[in-house]
Order: C-alpha cells, then structure tokens, then sequence
C-alpha cells in the first residue's frame, strides 16, 4: 500500500529498485528505460524536486482507484515524459501524456509576449471581459492541442459566426417539438432525400466519434462533428419540406431532427456553450 506522502513513495521507489542514493541525493534510476540521465527526485537539502511530487502524486491516484491517468503538458516539457514514465514503470498505471502545442495571442496585429518572470502575463478572467467565452472556447476547440494556435483578440470580438451556427441550428428545431404529438405515427424507411441520408448518417456517426476522441484524446475531433451535424440539419431544412402532406412522412423528418438536436444539446453541455431553451 502506497501512502499519499512524497517520502513514503520515495522509500517505496527503493524498495523496488528504482531509486538509490548517490553523493547524499535520492536519485531516479530513469536510464534504465531510455531517459538520457538518472534524475534527482530529492536534493542533499532534504527538499523534493518537481518530478518527486509528480510521481507521488500519480501513485496516489492508483491507490485511490484511478487507474487510467491523463497528464497533460506543455509542448516545451517533453523531454519530462522519460523520466515520469521512469518513476511509475512498475506501477500498472495506464497512462497517457499529453503534449500540448503552444498557444500565442496577438492583439492589433502585434504578438503579446508572454513572461512569468517578467511578470507580463494576461490572464483568462482579463481575457473573457471584451469576449464572449463561448468564442474563446470554441476558438480553442476548433484546433488540434498537436498544432500551434493563434488567437486574433480582435477576430475573436468580431467573428461569433460559429457559436451562432450552433446555437441558430438548435433554435431552428425546437420549433419542431411542439408538433410531434400531432403526428404519432411514423416510418423511417419513408425518409429517401438525400438530405435526409446525410443527417442519418452523421447521426449514427455519434458514438464512434466519441470513440474515437476516448482512444485519440483529441477534443477537437467532436468540434469538427458539430460543424458537420449543423451543416447537415441546415441542408435539409433548406431543401426540403418537413412539415407537409404526408403526416407519416411528417413525423418522421420531425423525429430525426429531434434525434438531431438530442446530440446538440449534448455537444452544448460537453462545450459548455449555453443554448437556448
């Protein structure tokens, strides 16, 4: 049993061999699975080093019943994923780390240079006064973490375009929810336009994306979807007339709309992008 305290994991990393002392600091015995050097987890001081914590605070997480981890860290620490790996090698510990690709922001077409020492930073809540949040998240979700994102401030102000796709696709159905009881009887096979294929189709579509961003852990892969659903309820809007003759045929296109926007209520709540009711 590990304990949560980093000097409890420390002796347990030596009692497995992974740690030793050496000119009085506790040392990682990291090369031993391909990290260029042995790396110090406590210094002769007696104090930790980052990678100590880190490794404590892992092996915490196994003992508490996590299993599966996700690490998160910047494109600039990379050369960390060695040595972490190192001290939970012998743990069991499903872990996946995740590389995240710098994020600049650039304001009246001049980049806002970022330092913690300098103590020139721009924090989120300043951020969020002159956007919209919805923007700024969308914006970020639309980009891959694996590739470099910059932010225009003054796009970002003026461009609501696809946070108002969303949100107008949603608008556009709830019309529809009020007139199911109307038409009770539908028959799906009756639904033959090829707009009406290409909403069923990403419809169905849904699970394995979400199957595919569990095994990718790539977020940006359900915003991609989203643009593609709305596109697709627009489409057949457009083209074709739901509300007609035919009541089976009516009740029908109207359920497979509202299946639609049974997964953009979901997509809102996973964006945390408010839709109205």
């Amino acid at each position: 049993d590990i304990s949560a305290s980093t000097p409890q994991v420390m002796e347990y990393l030596q009692s497995i061999n992974l740690a030793e002392y050496q000119n009085n600091q506790l040392i990682l015995k990291s090369t031993e699975i391909g990290d260029d050097k042995d790396r110090v987890l406590m210094r002769s001081d007696g104090t930790f080093t980052y990678i100590a914590n880190d490794i404590a605070y892992h092996l915490n997480k196994k003992r508490r019943g996590f299993a599966k981890q996700i690490n998160v860290l910047g494109m600039d620490h990379i050369g960390y994923f060695k040595r972490l790996q190192a001290g939970l090698s012998k743990a069991d510990i499903n872990l996946n780390i995740i590389s995240f690709n710098v994020v600049k922001l650039i304001k009246d077409d001049q980049l806002i240079k970022m330092s913690k020492r300098a103590g020139t930073l721009l924090a989120i809540d300043e951020l969020i006064k002159d956007i919209d949040p919805d923007i700024l998240k969308v914006e970020m979700l639309s980009k891959s973490y694996m590739h470099e994102l910059n932010i225009s401030i003054q796009n970002l102000v003026s461009n609501k375009d696809l946070v108002f796709y969303i949100k107008y696709t949603h608008i556009r159905i709830q019309s529809f929810y009020n007139k199911l009881a109307t038409y009770p009887e539908y028959d799906l096979e009756l639904l033959n336009t090829e707009y009406d294929e290409i909403l069923f189709q990403n419809i169905i579509q849904w699970p394995l994306i979400l199957k595919n961003i569990e095994q990718k852990l790539d977020i940006h892969i359900l915003f991609t979807y989203a643009v593609t659903l709305c596109q697709s309820i627009q489409s057949l809007l457009s083209n074709v007339l739901v509300i007609n003759d035919n009541n089976i045929l009516t009740s029908s296109r109207i359920r497979l709309l509202l299946k639609a926007d049974e997964i953009i209520i979901h997509l809102g709540y996973i964006f945390n992008i408010h839709l109205p009711l």
